[in-house]
């Protein structure tokens, strides 16, 4: 059975490893999701967060098949909805690989906004969400 939840303390370890893999260092699990199969570790994310403002930090699903984009799809809407509960108002990705995943389900390019942010950040390299408008609407994947 499938269970997305903040990362356990216990597996700090064996999410540093994974991650240690991928070019990834970390020092804590804090604003981390984890998505776990059984005790099997599928995959982590996490967010730094400035004020309002939340930047991700990693995503990373280890193993997932075919499954691959349900796994990431069910790890990022759970930690933006972390981050809702936790009082941050604009979530930023940083333009990668993934970029078309994103934009699937809401995220824009950060130089199209209608707000002013109060750190110094390159616009071009961004996109974002704005959490309360994000969860006003249907999941991208919800039957009419």
């Amino acid at each position: 059975m499938i269970e997305i939840t903040r990362a356990r303390a216990e597996d700090f370890d064996s999410i540093s490893k994974e991650l240690l893999e991928r070019g990834i260092e970390i020092s804590d699990l804090e604003n981390t999701m984890a998505i776990y199969d059984g005790k099997n570790l599928l995959g982590a994310a996490k967010y730094k967060r400035e004020e309002i403002t939340a930047f991700l930090e990693y995503m990373v699903v280890f193993e997932g098949g075919p499954f691959l984009d349900k796994l990431k799809d069910g790890l990022i809407k759970s930690l933006l909805n972390m981050a809702d509960i936790e009082g941050v108002k604009i979530f930023l990705i940083q333009k990668d690989a993934d970029e078309d995943f994103y934009k699937k389900i809401r995220f824009k390019e950060l130089s199209d906004r209608d707000f002013v942010l109060s750190m110094d950040v390159d616009y071009s390299r961004y996109i974002y969400t704005k959490l309360p408008e994000f969860f006003e609407h249907a999941c991208h994947s919800a039957k009419k």
